[in-house]
């Protein structure tokens, strides 16, 4: 599955499936309400993990969320799963 998403997008996202305000989501992440807000205009730029989490309140694939956003670090992460996958089967 190919994910076509930006920042904002995702965001917007995680807030209408998890029905969370942006300040809850920014409690739960250990974030600043305004660290979201600078998100969301481009003035700073989210970790690998806080784009997890943001796909996982959006209710989107991790891993594929994280590859389409952060794609120096996607094969990082599908090796991770692939070790996972092979440790339980």
């Amino acid at each position: 599955m190919n994910i076509s998403i930006d920042i904002p997008m995702l965001i917007a996202k995680a807030k209408q499936e998890s029905g969370m305000t942006y300040g809850q989501m920014a409690e739960e992440m250990h974030r600043s309400r305004t660290r979201i807000s600078e998100w969301l205009t481009a003035k700073a730029e989210p970790t690998t993990d806080d784009i997890a989490y943001l796909a996982d309140k959006a209710q989107l694939p991790i891993i594929e969320t994280v590859a389409a956003l952060k794609p120096e670090w996607a094969h990082v992460w599908k090796k991770a799963v692939s070790q996972v996958s092979q440790n339980q089967g």
